[in-house]
């Protein structure tokens, strides 16, 4: 099998951490796949989203540092892809009469959100690290996974996740 392009890559982890997350909630996530752009927008979070986008692509002499060797004669050795992998959910919030929701509600959510946050980086990392050879992704690393929300009525995270790809060195 050739080596897998970045939105090869980039589905490959959006379905794995689907997989895993879909038992957390029994209302499942409706909303998944690849998106474009640098940011992702909370849409329909009724039923909950799961996304990734491409933030950023560089070249690099040592994966995944972003450092350059202006001397390297074909360029630099790696070529690093920067994902956002997302997960929002509706999370409480007041009612209509300004209402607080209840600390057992919202107990119940940050605790879905940890769940969620275990369950996506372990799940990428084992996808990943089922990919991890010359034939299909070259090198990878998990950065940060930073809490987003509550905004809008939903809530949950954000995992960088990077994956490098050797320099052809061909024009």
């Amino acid at each position: 099998m050739a080596t897998l392009n970045p939105n090869q890559v980039a589905q490959l982890i959006v379905d794995c951490a689907l997989a895993h997350v879909q038992t957390a909630d029994p209302n499942g996530i409706d909303r998944h796949g690849v998106v474009v752009g640098a940011e992702i927008a909370d849409d329909d979070c009724q039923c909950g989203q799961l996304v990734i986008a491409e933030q950023r692509r560089y070249p690099s002499r040592d994966f995944p540092l972003e450092e350059v060797d202006h001397t390297a004669e074909c360029g630099e050795p790696w070529i690093v892809v920067q994902y956002v992998l997302r997960i929002s959910r509706c999370v409480p919030v007041p009612n209509e009469n300004g209402v607080p929701p209840s600390i057992v509600d919202l107990s119940a959510a940050a605790t879905l959100q940890s769940d969620d946050m275990t369950k996506i980086r372990n799940a990428v990392y084992c996808c990943l690290t089922a990919e991890y050879d010359p034939d299909h992704i070259d090198a990878f690393q998990l950065g940060s996974q930073e809490v987003t929300g509550p905004s809008g009525g939903c809530a949950g995270s954000e995992l960088t996740i990077m994956v490098g790809w050797t320099n052809d060195c061909g024009c």
